[in-house]
């Protein structure tokens, strides 16, 4: 499947079945958090900035962005922080998604691509023009956890709910 462009990544992600848990690098007022979330099920989104004052990123977006995506509460999580500080969060291959804004692809402007390299994900791209969406990892069951150990007391033929989609988004 492809896309045209970013706005097709949440069908992407659904046909992928990469949903468990994502990252977006360079959310600024989180509007495009809020169309992952809202355009698919996935089950956790790391939104990721400095908001350190840079081109209009400055904290009053850090709080738009905490108001916008606070409507999907345990889905998303807000982190003002360098990209390389949240990825050291996550064990290798714990995320099935990074999306990296196109203006986000040195990682942070003093430490270039190693802040966002590190095994989580793969080398950004090198244009700020470009937008960047790197496959990061698998789980290896469907009951695993981040660090790809299974959860304890679950088969992993246990059934669950599946996620459907609504006017409002996906329940």
């Amino acid at each position: 499947m492809k896309i045209a462009s970013r706005a097709d990544l949440p069908a992407l992600l659904v046909h992928r079945d990469l949903t468990r848990l994502g990252i977006e690098l360079g959310v600024a007022g989180g509007r495009y958090s809020e169309h992952l979330l809202r355009n698919t099920p996935l089950r956790r989104l790391y939104s990721v900035d400095m908001w350190a004052g840079d081109r209009g990123h400055d904290i009053r977006q850090c709080d738009a962005a905490t108001r916008r995506l606070s409507k999907y509460g345990a889905r998303s999580i807000v982190l003002r922080a360098r990209f390389d500080e949240a990825l050291a969060l996550f064990d290798d291959h714990a995320l099935d998604f990074a999306y990296i804004d196109g203006y986000a692809h040195t990682g942070n402007e003093a430490d270039g691509p190693s802040a966002i390299g590190g095994g989580k994900s793969a080398p950004a791209a090198s244009s700020p023009d470009t937008t960047t969406i790197r496959r990061t990892g698998r789980r290896t069951s469907p009951q695993s956890t981040p660090s790809g150990k299974r959860k304890k007391g679950r088969s992993p033929s246990s059934s669950r709910p599946k996620k459907r989609r609504t006017r409002a988004g996906w329940r």
